[in-house]
Formats: structure tokens, sequence, C-alpha cells
């Protein structure tokens, strides 16, 4: 999908989506948060660890532990496809969780990895990275970097059994973009090896306000526009719970990759997927122009009038049945196949 770049057509992606409009009614459900941070926080880690996905006979899953950095252990879920043919070339996809760097964790990837798998003969690792406030920024990141540098490092081998030549690609939705939008420029400028062949990033956020440069400030409405700070998943309420929480230094290039020293070029290609409704559209939709300046290859698929990861609350939307579809081709696109 083309990127719009006047003000008029970019307002006009939050004008809301009639079927979305219509199963949103009465819901309020992160409008009216507790008064105590750590309330919200513990509520909602608790709600998170009773989801339960059920078996899937096509997946094989199982978990697997790796060493941070400063010797804490990390955990990570593998997934794989459960019939892989004797030496069948399996790429490999790390993908990282979302939840504002403080809640979810590596089995919320659950459905995501197995929809990748049933489409492509392919192994999904889900690592784990610390929450914030117990471990504020840079842990989260820190601990992202370790994970994908364990993958690098142990792909070939018994526990997860990947052949990364054949497709290397980090991703993540909501914050899990947001890191892997980071984690692509530290593999390009640390060597990373094997080498990233791809960066899927949904609904993730790359530049503060600060952060923007004077010729794209026209261009920068999502975090005033009302439609958008009224987001049903991630309003401006718990964002700035999220921000309060992790304490972010909002202009390190680990935490917003639009400002990475050392620019965007020699980047893999860059999948994008972005939701009208939400904070961080325009953010979204400059950084894939600053990638493209550089000469990055770049695929953008733009969803109209839902908000922030909206399939999560909303699975039966046909904007969800369009965002899956998308997803498969997405990775196609990646993979080149």
């Amino acid at each position: 999908m083309d990127i719009p770049r006047e003000p008029e057509e970019i307002l006009k992606l939050a004008d809301i989506d009639p079927e979305y409009e219509q199963a949103s009614k009465g819901m309020q459900l992160l409008h009216k948060l507790p008064e105590e941070t750590h309330q919200f926080i513990e509520f909602t880690r608790e709600m998170g660890s009773r989801a339960e996905f059920g078996d899937d006979p096509a997946v094989t899953q199982y978990q697997v532990s790796f060493p941070a950095r400063d010797g804490y252990n990390l955990r990570a879920q593998i997934f794989r496809p459960a019939e892989a043919y004797p030496n069948t070339r399996l790429p490999v996809i790390v993908l990282y969780h979302g939840g504002g760097y403080t809640i979810g964790q590596p089995i919320h990837c659950t459905p995501l990895a197995r929809a990748i798998i049933s489409a492509f003969s392919v192994v999904v690792v889900a690592p784990q990275y610390r929450l914030a406030p117990e471990y504020p920024f840079p842990f989260g990141i820190n601990d992202a970097w370790d994970g994908l540098q364990y993958v690098a490092k142990h792909a070939t081998g018994p526990e997860i059994g990947a052949t990364p030549d054949s497709g290397f690609v980090v991703g993540g939705f909501s914050t899990g973009a947001s890191m892997s939008s980071v984690l692509c420029h530290l593999a390009r400028d640390y060597d990373l090896s094997p080498p990233l062949t791809g960066v899927y990033i949904a609904c993730g956020s790359n530049c503060p306000p600060a952060a923007v440069p004077g010729r794209f400030r026209h261009r920068y409405l999502s975090r005033t526009q009302v439609e958008c700070n009224s987001d049903l998943s991630l309003n401006a309420q718990l964002l700035n719970l999220f921000m309060n929480s992790v304490k972010p230094d909002i202009l390190s290039p680990l935490f917003s990759s639009f400002l990475w020293p050392s620019g965007h070029s020699n980047l893999p290609p860059v999948y994008f997927q972005i939701a009208g409704r939400e904070y961080s559209r325009d953010e979204a939709l400059i950084y894939a122009d600053v990638l493209r300046e550089a000469s990055v290859d770049v695929k953008a698929d733009i969803y109209k009038g839902v908000p922030h990861c909206w399939w999560v609350l909303f699975p039966h939307l046909h904007a969800t049945s369009r965002w899956r579809r998308d997803t498969v081709e997405g990775m196609r696109w990646l993979f080149r196949r």
C-alpha cells in the first residue's frame, strides 16, 4: 500500500471501521485503569498467565533456557513443524511479544507462531526479556539482543534445529516490533552471523515526538489525534503508565531506532503493519519513508480505522482476516518465496 503523506490523507486513516465500531460498543477495557500502577501490572500479568492456547498437532512446542549478559536465566519458546521431513531447510523467525515493556510473555506469541508455521516450514523462537518496573530500561532491549545472539549462535544445533542461511527474520508486535527495529541495527553494526534477512514490524513505535525532524512534523499527527489517543487497547493513559514504569531514555537509539547514529543503510527488507487509529501510526509511516530513502526494501500494509494490535481483542473482524492473510504474504515477501 502506498504511504499517505498529506495531512488530510493521514488523518482519514483514523476514520473508524464500521465493523470495529459495532464490535467495540460498550467496551472500556483499558480506559479505566486502577489508580495504582502496580495494581494494573499485577492484574494484567495474572490475566496473561492464564492464557491457554490448547494443542496444535501440526506444531511441536517446547522451552529452552539461555543466559543474559549478567548471568540471569532467560527462557525461549520454540515452535517447529511437527512433521518436518529429514534434511528439510527450515528458516527461523525470532518473534518478540508486546506489552509496553511491562507485561506479556513469550507464550503469547503462540497464535502468530502457529499461523506462520501452518503456511511455511519454519522454526519460530520467542525469547523472554525482563519486564519493568522491576527491570527498567535498558534491561528489556539488552535481553532481547542477548536472545537474538543466542538464536544466531545455536540456530543449527539440536535445541533449535533451523537453517538460518535459508532465512533469518526478526520481528514482533507492539513493543516486540519496536525492539525488532532496534535489533536489526545492532545486528548490522555488530555483524551478527548468520545475518538477518528480514524484519517484521507490527504496530511498533520508532520515533518519540522529541526526535521528529522538522521536515516530517506536518505528518506527525497521531500522537495528538483524538481518535488515536482514545484507542481501546493502547490509549494515552496506558501509554503514560508504561513509560513511567520503563523509565526509558527516549533519545537513546536503543529505545528509538529512528535516531540510530550510523543511519539505516544496509538493513534487510522491512515489512510494516500499521493500524489507522493508533498513537504510533505516523512514526511508522515516517520511518518507512526514511528507510526507503536509505535504499532499504520496504513493504507496508495499512489498516484503516482499527486500533493498536486490534486482532488480539477482535479476532472476528474482516480487518483481522485481512491481517492474517497479509501476515502470511508479508512473511512470504521477507522469505522471497
